[in-house]
């Protein structure tokens, strides 16, 4: 039984309220990539629809590599200590997500900046697979491309890098590259009107506000913690 549907349920939830964000960045790619594959209706869904897969994949890794990485921590800063900084640090970026998908602030830009000089290289050698010839090709570029500098992703990796098992971490990722499906898996017209609705700024107003709700149920139990500790010591 999974213990963590809260968490998995708030990263899908990221992942959908942020998708208009996700297809502001990467819908060029998309189209990109639509260009590269045959023209064939049926085929076109199935490279396509392998192209989401392989980026889910990619997430999923990366949130097995964030529980890596969390564990780490938590063993140099001692198991408590460890978790409640991750913890303040996912909601940390999570209220940065919201600044920049409210454009409230956009101070998270600069970090898909410094990104760009890690994942630029991955980038490149993703696109050694374009035009395609077959459908793998479409797993192997999703998965490269899942590693794309992206503020939405940097937020989603330190939300689940404060999962309670590694487990759950990856499930984290894996929810929220399924919450991004509406603006990144679809086609057609039904699609482009849900890219349009995700894009007006009265939607990213409101998506804003329910992510900086998540941000505050991240870090609500580590303050609480420190509160209740100062208490009890004075």
């Amino acid at each position: 039984m999974i213990a963590d549907w809260p968490g998995i349920f708030a990263a899908f939830l990221a992942g959908l309220l942020g998708s208009a964000h996700c297809f502001g960045m990467c819908g060029g790619i998309v189209g990109a990539l639509q260009l590269a594959i045959p023209k064939h209706k049926s085929a076109k869904f199935i490279y396509l629809l392998n192209y989401n897969l392989g980026r889910i994949i990619g997430y999923s890794l990366l949130g097995f590599i964030a529980s890596i990485v969390s564990l780490s921590v938590a063993k140099t800063l001692g198991v408590n200590t460890g978790l409640n900084a991750l913890r303040l640090v996912g909601g940390l970026f999570l209220f940065l997500m919201a600044a920049y998908i409210g454009r409230w602030w956009m101070i998270l830009s600069h970090f898909e900046k410094m990104g760009q000089n890690i994942f630029n290289p991955i980038r490149a050698m993703g696109k050694k697979w374009l035009p395609l010839s077959n459908p793998f090709q479409a797993i192997l570029v999703g998965i490269f491309w899942g590693f794309l500098p992206c503020g939405l992703v940097y937020s989603a990796l330190a939300f689940s890098a404060t999962a309670p098992t590694a487990s759950d971490s990856v499930l984290r990722m894996t929810a929220f590259g399924f919450g991004t499906l509406p603006a990144l898996g679809l086609m057609g017209s039904f699609a482009s009107a849900i890219k349009t609705y995700l894009q007006r700024p009265s939607v990213k107003q409101i998506a804003a506000m329910l992510l900086l709700i998540v941000a505050l149920w991240t870090i609500f139990p580590v303050l609480m913690q420190i509160f209740s500790s100062s208490a009890h010591h004075h």
